[in-house]
């Protein structure tokens, strides 16, 4: 059965407090089962109460991620932040960097970020500090 009840601690947005039995269901599977019976009206309200429910779990992921890049920035530094997520991961997952950061010998300078119309023109120099090898040409995703 539905119920949507404003709570005072959850800011005034509706919040599902289903039976027990219902406790686990998507969203999504009860709206299609208010569908089904012919119950339209629940199912509208569900389908609103899906924009409010997105909301809050965008709001708690970027919270998290924001969290755990912070940390892992702090442990390990920026750069290293820097080459895995923009040069590591895409190197591993395709064989190519999606762009590569060239770093001043001087730490206080800017970086500059470099991108490549043609991945076989990306210098060897750019896989080797972070210890992958550049596949052939024409080899790997870009």
């Amino acid at each position: 059965m539905l119920k949507l009840a404003d709570m005072a601690n959850a800011g005034g947005r509706p919040v599902r407090q289903d039976d027990p039995e219902d406790l686990g269901l998507t969203t999504a599977a009860l709206i299609v089962a208010a569908i089904d019976e012919g119950r339209y009206d629940d199912a509208k309200d569900l389908a609103t109460y899906t924009l409010d429910e997105g909301r809050a779990l965008r709001a708690l992921f970027c919270d998290w991620v924001w969290d755990l890049l912070t940390r892992t920035a702090e442990e390990v530094g920026e750069r290293a932040m820097i080459d895995v997520h923009n040069e590591m991961l895409p190197m591993q997952w395709g064989g190519h960097p999606l762009w590569v950061t060239a770093y001043d010998e001087d730490p206080a300078k800017p970086c500059e970020w470099r991108f490549y119309k043609h991945a076989d023109d990306i210098s060897e120099h750019y896989y080797t500090r972070v210890d992958l090898p550049k596949p052939k040409a024409g080899e790997g995703s870009y």
